[in-house]
Formats: structure tokens, sequence, C-alpha cells
């Protein structure tokens, strides 16, 4: 069996209803319908797609189409592995792997059509066969408004929906008259969250999403992210009551003091000292492998302190910027990775900025 043509058809697919995000509002999908004929009378269809432009892209899939006229469509991963390269790699034009990947995309789900139709059988089974009877999608909040975003996130959070996938942002005008507490109250209707959605370290009650107190800019530090490993169903654990003692809550308030003490002096001792407090604390409810080795292995190395996730499974060592923690990365790997899956060693700078409202409602 040869391929004998390779045909695109372009096609406008209308939304049932408007599609708002940050670029504009789009009110179809469009795509190509890309068709493979045979000698065999067998005819394979695939979706590929139109954008930036539909006529750009069919041509793309005219070159490759045309160097597989001829072909065995059994040969699929040759075909689209000569068809990337001399599309997106040969003649200096470099690698493109997401949009080759787009493009090429509805020929090879058209030759696998064609496979499938050739065998009688579905394409899952020649691609190994199933691995599960179904499977659930992300639920797609949209709207024209933040609140009817906010509206569907409910309903399909209700109807069994475990990922809400967002696409949020209508331009900078739009965005900034959004305020954190706004966004507190979507968040409130899905699950418990933190505070950054405030431009300021604040006191947040995570599982009523509300404001306490708003503290102030903690001075710059960097952290140094250690991964326990494993996964936190943050749903059920914040179902489950944590009762403190007394001893723990004047803990936590000591703690507190420290950290505003932190804010008003810029001092990263402090914020290192509240940090560990904090994270002993929680050991009690979702305690972190050999945490106290860590915090020794840290102050040894003259970092100021060990924060934790309080119901995640990372840890962060805080540190000066300025200063450098090879001697102490090193450590760590060498006396603390048996028990970890891993440890992720990437540093981040943490510094608030009055004017990040959108960026903080976009990273939400």
């Amino acid at each position: 069996m040869k391929i004998t043509s390779v045909k695109t058809t372009p096609l406008l697919v209308p939304y049932t209803k408007p599609y708002y995000w940050a670029q504009g509002v789009i009110h179809g999908a469009e795509v190509l319908l890309v068709t493979v004929e045979t000698d065999a009378g067998i005819t394979g269809y695939g979706e590929s797609v139109a954008s930036p432009d539909a006529h750009s892209v069919a041509g793309f899939l005219a070159k490759a189409g045309a160097m597989c006229v001829g072909q065995d469509p059994f040969d699929n991963a040759r075909l689209m592995a000569g068809a990337y390269h001399a599309l997106f790699q040969a003649l200096g034009t470099c690698s493109a792997p997401r949009f080759g990947g787009q493009v090429l995309s509805g020929l090879e789900m058209a030759l696998w059509d064609v496979m499938g139709k050739a065998t009688g059988r579905p394409v899952h089974q020649l691609l190994g066969g199933a691995l599960r009877d179904k499977l659930q999608y992300f639920g797609f909040a949209m709207g024209e408004t933040a609140q009817e975003v906010a509206a569907e996130a409910e309903t399909l959070v209700q109807s069994g929906i475990e990922t809400i996938y967002l696409k949020v942002g209508r331009g900078d005008a739009l965005d900034l008259e959004i305020s954190p507490a706004f966004i507190s109250n979507v968040a409130r209707q899905i699950e418990p969250s933190d505070g950054t959605m405030f431009p300021d370290l604040v006191v947040y009650n995570h599982l009523k999403c509300e404001l306490i107190e708003v503290l102030g800019l903690l001075p710059v530090f960097n952290v140094l992210i250690i991964d326990f490993g494993g996964e936190v169903d943050t749903l059920q654990y914040n179902q489950a009551q944590k009762l403190y003692t007394v001893k723990e809550k004047a803990e936590f308030q000591s703690a507190l003091i420290q950290i505003k003490e932190s804010i008003r002096t810029q001092d990263l001792f402090l914020l290192g000292q509240a940090a560990i407090q904090s994270g002993r604390i929680n050991q009690r409810f979702l305690p972190k492998p050999r945490l106290e080795e860590i915090i020794d292995i840290v102050i040894k190395h003259g970092a100021y302190g060990v924060c934790v996730a309080h119901s995640g499974t990372v840890a962060g060592v805080i540190y000066d910027p300025a200063v450098s923690i090879s001697g102490l990365e090193q450590s760590l790997q060498e006396n603390i990775s048996g028990p970890l899956e891993f440890i992720e060693t990437r540093t981040l700078q943490y510094k608030f900025q009055k004017s990040k409202i959108k960026e903080n409602f976009n990273a939400f």
C-alpha cells in the first residue's frame, strides 16, 4: 500500500460560546483537516493547527506531504522524522519541536488512521494497547468577567472535576482593577489557598481564604529548594482538623513577632529563626524527613534557616544572595540524600514588589 496524495482543507469550527483570554476574544477554532489517500482505497484523516496563518501552515504540510507520496504509510515514524528534519532542522532553520509538532500532527494522525483502517484495529492497539478504560479531562473555566470564570470553576468542581485550567488576564487596565480580595474569593470556591495574591507578606487564613494582617516587605533572600518526593492531597489534608497545643500557639505567636521584626529591620537571621520554629511545629502534622539534621547542616554552613511547606512536600533553605552555598549543597547531597527521593537545587530570589498585582493574579 502506497500513499497517493496528501491534501489540506482549512476549517473554522465555531465555539458554543466565546473564548475570552488575555489576547482578546475568540469565537471558533481555526484548524486544517489533513487527508491522506492511498492506492488501496483507504483514506485517513487528521487535524493540524491553522495558526498563525492557515495558508502558511498548509505550505508546510504541502512540503511534508510531497515527501510522503509514494511511501508506505506504515513507515510513519521514518516519514515524520524526515519531514521534521526537512522543514524545521535543515537549511539552518534550527529546531522548533512545539510548532513542528503542531504542524505535522495532522499528517501523523492521518497516517495512524490509515494504519488502523488497514489492520481493522483501533489506533490505541497499534500504539501498545489501552492503559485505562477512561480518563478525566481538566475543566476549562471561561467567561467574560472574573465573576463568570469563578462561577464556572465552582460548577466544574461541584461536578467532580479534579483539575481546573484557567486562562486569565484581559489586559493591564482590567487586571489591575482585580483586587487580591476578589482573588481570595475565587480561591475560596476551589480549595484552601495561601496569600500570594497580595503584594506584601500577609497573615492569611488559608482555610477561609481571608486576610488577617498585612505585614510588609520581607528582606531579599534566596531559597534552596529541597523536595522530599511524593505528593499531598491538599483537599483531604486541609479537611483534617489540626488541634495545636497552648505551647504551640505561643510558639507561633513568637515566630510571628520575629517575622515582623525581620521586616522592620530587614534582618534575615530573625526570619530564619521564625521559619525554623514554624517548621518544627508542623512536624507533628506533616513531618519532613530528618529535618533537624538538615537544620544543623544549614546553620553550620552559614545559612539563616529552613522553611517548610505546611501542606506540601518541600522545604527551603533561606540564605543571603551574596553568599555562595556550594558547600551547603554538597553537604546536603552527601548527608541527606539517602531517605529523600531527590534534592532539587533550584535557587529563587524572593522579593515582593508593590507593582506585582497583575503578575500575582496571572500566576494564580
